[in-house]
């Protein structure tokens, strides 16, 4: 199962999104700050950061 997440600051600007593959990370992680920009991107496979 797949599960996209995305949360928000409280200004409604998008402040992290991620993808869950059996529960675990899995793919592009990218955290953002208050005004838009990415502040910090990881990459994830099964659970593990791999970049």
């Amino acid at each position: 199962m797949t599960i996209y997440e995305k949360r928000y600051h409280s200004s409604g600007k998008l402040d992290f999104e991620a993808t869950y593959k059996n529960r675990k990370l899995d793919g592009v992680v990218k955290k953002y700050g208050e005004n838009g920009e990415v502040i910090q991107q990881r990459i994830y496979k099964n659970g593990v950061q791999v970049k």
